[in-house]
C-alpha cells in the first residue's frame, strides 16, 4: 500500500469510528449534572473535540509506524524485540519479530494488529507463541524473523538484564538499521526507541514518568553502542518542566522537525508529507461528517 492509499483509509476509518461513537458519548454527556449548558451545540462540540483528539492522536501514531517501515522496512521496525542473555559467554541475543502490516487476511486472527510494539526481555518464547501474540494463523508464513548477536556486554549491562527478566514493555516506536564495517566487517547497529506525545503543550505532572520511560528504555539497550532513548512530539515544543525531567535522565529530547525527519522516507520531503495529509483530509470528508452530526 502506498502512503497516499494508507493516509486516506486510517482518515476515513477515523471519521467512521468518531461517528459511530458520537451517540454514546452524547448519552454518557446528559448523564452529567454539571453540564448546564442550554446550547446543545455546545456539547456536541466539546464531545466531538475530546472524540477527535483521541482518534488522531492514535492515527498519527499509526502513520509514523507506516512510515518508519517505508524508510527501515518492515523487520527493522519490529513488533517484538526479544532479548535473551547468556551470562557466561556475555552473549546477548537480539531477535526480532515483524508482522507486516498488509499481511492477507486468511493469515490473520481476530485483533490482529501489525502496529504495537514491544520489548521481551528473558521471557521464553518460540515463534508460536510470538504468532499468538501478533494474532497471526499458527500455520501461516507471515512472521518475519531476525536474530543479532551482541557481545561482550558489561557487568553493568547484565545487572540491568536481570532487574527486569521476564517482563515485556510496549513502546511507542523503535527502529534499527545496520551497517557493515569497512574495517571490521562486523555489523554496526543503530538503534531509535521512542516515546511520543502528539503537542508540546503536556501536563506538567506527567513529566516524571515520562523522563522514567524514556530511562528505561535507555537501560533496556546500553548493550548496543549505537543507540538512542528519545523524547518527541509531533508538533509544537516541550514545557519546561519535561525537558527539564528528560535531561535528569539523561534522555534526549527530539524536536518535531527532527522526529519527522527519523521517520519520513528520504524521498519524501516533510512538507509533501503534510500536503498529502491534507489531500487525504480532505478527501475523507471528515469535516462535512462532523457537521452533519
Amino acid at each position: 500500500m502506498n502512503l497516499d492509499d494508507f493516509l486516506t483509509k486510517e482518515l476515513t476509518s477515523m471519521s467512521e469510528n468518531i461517528c459511530n461513537n458520537y451517540r454514546e458519548n452524547m448519552e454518557n454527556r446528559t448523564k452529567n449534572p454539571f453540564l448546564c449548558f442550554e446550547d446543545d451545540s455546545i456539547k456536541k462540540y466539546m464531545a466531538l473535540g475530546r472524540s477527535f483528539d483521541s482518534q488522531l492522536g492514535n492515527r498519527i501514531q499509526r502513520i509514523i509506524f507506516f512510515l518508519a517501515r517505508k524508510k527501515y522496512g518492515d523487520i527493522m521496525v519490529p513488533n517484538i524485540v526479544s532479548l535473551d542473555l547468556n551470562e557466561r559467554s556475555r552473549e546477548m541475543h537480539m531477535t526480532l519479530y515483524a508482522a507486516p502490516i498488509d499481511l492477507a487476511k486468511e493469515k490473520q486472527n481476530k485483533d490482529f494488529d501489525p502496529f504495537a510494539q514491544y520489548i521481551y526481555i528473558g521471557k521464553k518464547t518460540d515463534r508460536a507463541k510470538i504468532k499468538s501474540k501478533l494474532k497471526i494463523k499458527a500455520r501461516s508464513d507471515g512472521l518475519l524473523t531476525k536474530e543479532y548477536v551482541l557481545k561482550s556486554c558489561s557487568d553493568e549491562v547484565i545487572k540491568s538484564y536481570n532487574k527486569m527478566k521476564g517482563k515485556q514493555y510496549p513502546v511507542d516506536l523503535l527502529t534499527l538499521s545496520a551497517s557493515e564495517n569497512d574495517n571490521s566487517g562486523k555489523i554496526d547497529l543503530e538503534l531509535y526507541v521512542y516515546e511520543i506525545k502528539m503537542g508540546g503543550n503536556l501536563d506538567t505532572k506527567n513529566a516524571p514518568s515520562n523522563a522514567d520511560e524514556v530511562s528505561k528504555n535507555k537501560i533496556i539497550f546500553s548493550f548496543i553502542k549505537n543507540s538512542h532513548s528519545c523524547f518527541a512530539t509531533c508538533y509544537g515544543s516541550c514545557s519546561p518542566a519535561v525537558k527539564n525531567a528528560i535531561k535528569k535522565k539523561k534522555g534526549e529530547l527530539l524536536s518535531p522537525e527532527m522526529l519527522w525527519k527519523r521517520v519520513i522516507p528520504s524521498e519524501i520531503s516533510y512538507e509533501d508529507f503534510i500536503e498529502k495529509f491534507k489531500k487525504a483530509f480532505k478527501s475523507s470528508s471528515i469535516e462535512k461528517v462532523l457537521q452533519n452530526l
